[in-house]
């Protein structure tokens, strides 16, 4: 693939850990080994839910409105087995922390039906 310099447009997301895993599994891992199954509910038929948060100043900004309006949106797709918010909360904080983030980061929380 491209180097990448050409893929990251921001040099800061390079070396970035991500956290991947079902509830109950999940786990930091380097950006470029995390994948999604090709057999994922999110693959197979676009079945996720998602929310942009932003990291100010080493605060989050509205955490419970985002988490709140994730769980919605997984109920209303019929999720059944979905991480606790204790299991999200430990994966963002352990996510920022591990990148170092404290200000002026976006995350990505995407859920799948798996």
């Amino acid at each position: 693939g491209p180097p990448a310099e050409k893929v990251y447009e921001d040099p800061r997301n390079s070396n970035l850990l991500v956290w991947i895993g079902a509830p109950g599994r999940g786990r930091l891992c380097p950006r470029d080994m995390a994948g999604v199954s090709p057999w994922d509910s999110s693959v197979q038929g676009g079945d996720a839910t998602w929310e942009g948060i932003r990291v100010y100043r080493g605060k989050i900004l509205s955490l419970d409105k985002h988490l709140r309006r994730l769980y919605k949106s997984a109920k209303s797709l019929g999720f059944e087995n979905v991480h606790s918010k204790e299991e999200i909360m430990e994966a963002i904080f352990r996510t920022l922390a591990a990148n170092g983030m404290r200000d002026g980061a976006h995350l990505r929380l995407t859920l799948t039906r798996g």
